[in-house]
């Protein structure tokens, strides 16, 4: 008999971060902030919302105990179809049970990506929220590798950086497809010098730091030649400028 990838329990609820839930905003279109800070100690590994009007919401978090969980919830655009709209303190614990009582739990990730690899899932909103939530979360693995070489994140934002004097590398994903980034060369100052957007590699939950090396190395490389075509260009001006003043200044 084959092992079933995941199971739910009711043993979540006693894991639920209450003190932090019920200080939270509530409010229609996806109650981000509870869906990430549901679980005493979890780490988000991926978040993921419709952005739409009305959808679903998802999400993928580690345990301390190592474990991991998947669950999703659906979101309207006002009280009347957002359950956490003005929700009382009742309603909210009511919503936060349910949560976990129908969270998936999974022995690793891999498990959790083999589920949401599928092509077909018993419940709609898996069928909806499965691709989006598995490419956050193959970013996810591919952000731990930057990290392990060496890439630091920027406070309150979703960019990494790397420094190699004179040059300080960034890399800002994309919030609404982080599958793409925006790469940054700075020499000086707060704004880069150069800066060019490239796809991902074809990313997997095995992600070998040599391989992002690579990928970086090529990444980088491309952007400090377009760097050297700025300089190059305002070079020119600035001479072209010079040139030109000194000649009115002769006449």
């Amino acid at each position: 008999m084959e092992k079933k990838l995941y199971h739910i329990s009711d043993e979540l609820q006693a894991l639920i971060d209450w003190d932090n839930v019920m200080s939270m905003p509530r409010y229609a279109g996806g109650h981000d902030e509870q869906m990430k800070g549901l679980f005493k100690g979890a780490k988000v590994v991926a978040h993921w919302n419709q952005g739409d009007y009305q959808g679903t919401v998802a999400t993928c978090v580690k345990l301390p105990d190592g474990r991991f969980l998947a669950y999703n919830d659906y979101y309207g655009s006002c009280s009347g179809c957002d359950s956490w709209d003005g929700a009382t303190d009742i309603e909210v614990k009511k919503l936060c049970i349910d949560l976990a009582n129908g969270a998936y739990i999974f022995d690793s990730l891999n498990d959790v990506v083999t589920f949401l690899s599928q092509e077909e899932f018993d419940s709609y909103e898996w069928r909806e929220c499965a691709k989006p939530l598995l490419e956050r979360i193959k970013v996810w693995c591919f952000i731990c590798s930057l990290e392990r070489i060496g890439f630091k994140q920027r406070k309150d934002s979703f960019s990494y950086l790397y420094q190699h004097k004179p040059f300080l590398f960034e890399l800002e994903f994309d919030n609404d497809n982080p599958m793409f980034v925006n790469s940054h060369v700075y020499t000086v100052g707060e704004k880069p010098d150069a800066t060019i957007k490239s796809a991902l590699p074809d990313l997997s939950t095995h992600v070998l730091d040599l391989e992002t090396i690579t990928y970086l190395a090529n990444v980088f490389e491309s952007t400090l030649k377009r760097l050297c075509e700025v300089v190059i260009v305002k070079s020119r001006n600035d001479m072209t400028h010079s040139a030109l003043a000194k000649i009115r200044y002769k006449v």
